[in-house]
């Protein structure tokens, strides 16, 4: 009951507008297209799809080059340089056969179960994203 009085009290200011848009509207009168406008827009449709986009990769290749140069040569020069030899250094002590303190990690054991299981549901999510690729190509 109360929603119907909130409902028409909503709609009273609005029939006093009624005939005022009628009266506007009649007195502008309705925009009509040319006789070609559907085939201009037709044809503003066909030229946007015939038109190609060339994607350029975010990355250029010269950069690729230029990684890959860096990276090979870094690779020579660490086989084949000396490591005492580095910036003029003198590294005669090895600084790897220092002791480190002790430390152990405690022993931890899992059941049968929990491996089992744990590699099922491994396997299961790495196999989700190629059967969903699968799918969609046979779709």
């Amino acid at each position: 009951m109360c929603f119907l009085k909130l409902q028409i009290e909503m709609e009273k200011p609005y029939k006093n507008t009624d005939p005022f848009f009628k009266r506007i509207l009649h007195e502008a009168g309705l925009e009509k297209p040319s006789a070609d406008f559907s085939k201009k827009v037709m044809l503003s449709i066909e030229e946007r799809a015939s038109v190609k986009l060339v994607y350029k990769p975010l990355i250029p290749k010269y950069f690729w080059i230029l990684f890959v140069v860096i990276l090979v040569s870094a690779g020579i020069v660490i086989y084949f340089v000396p490591v005492e030899s580095f910036f003029g250094l003198d590294i005669s002590e090895n600084i790897f056969q220092k002791k480190l303190p002790s430390f152990s990690f405690p022993e931890i054991r899992f059941s049968k179960i929990t491996v089992y299981g744990t590699l099922f549901l491994l396997m299961f999510l790495i196999q989700i994203p190629f059967l969903k690729k699968y799918i969609e190509k046979t779709n």
